[in-house]
């Protein structure tokens, strides 16, 4: 069986996939060596396997079972090519989208109150990606939709270049911190900081 994670949650995604990772009898291959040894040879069919495949350009023909994995939503033609497979979308609460839109300086009154809103239902972590995510899209618009493009460009405007480098790199600061356990406080404190200070 072929299943196919996708969508913009990746965080949900990723949970699944574990899950699903965990939950197999069997051989777990995502070593790019062990399965390249598996499809050629014979010991394919020895025992139950279960192949994992993270962003592929191209998917291997096989009878084992199947996970495809994307760190994105599939267009709805890229989406075509897995017609036979069980495939799961994981889509976003779309309150972080207006969060997100809302990062602007002298905003704080909309930002710390949609943010809040957010992380009523949903954890920080996926906040804290969405975050890094505009700020590297205000830095570097590409591959977005004409009206996209200009929305993120006005809101980039907002701050200047120079200001979107250094608060991007603030981001990563933060990442690393609280990951290595050098803020005291949470996730949560560490980006309602960030956020008082655009």
């Amino acid at each position: 069986m072929i299943t196919v994670l996708h969508g913009e949650d990746i965080t949900a995604s990723r949970k699944e996939l574990n899950r699903l990772r965990e939950e197999f009898d069997g051989e777990v291959l995502i070593n790019p060596t062990e399965l390249a040894q598996a499809l050629e040879g014979g010991s394919l069919f020895a025992q139950k396997k279960l192949i994992i495949l993270e962003n592929p350009k191209e998917v291997p023909e096989t009878q084992s079972d199947l996970i495809i994995w994307f760190d994105r939503k599939l267009t709805a033609a890229q989406a075509a090519k897995f017609k036979n497979a069980k495939t799961l979308e994981f889509k976003l609460n779309q309150l972080v989208f207006k969060f997100v839109e809302s990062l602007r300086p002298a905003n704080q009154k909309e930002m710390l109150t949609l943010f809040s809103q957010y992380l009523d239902q949903e954890v920080p972590e996926i906040a804290f990606s969405m975050i890094v995510r505009q700020f590297r899209l205000m830095l570097n618009p590409v591959g977005l939709a004409a009206w996209q493009e200009g929305k993120i460009k006005t809101q980039a405007a907002k701050f200047g270049p120079a200001r979107l480098k250094s608060l991007y790199k603030k981001l990563l600061e933060i990442d690393f911190a609280v990951k290595t356990g050098q803020f005291p406080g949470s996730l949560r404190l560490a980006l309602e900081l960030f956020l008082l200070a655009l």
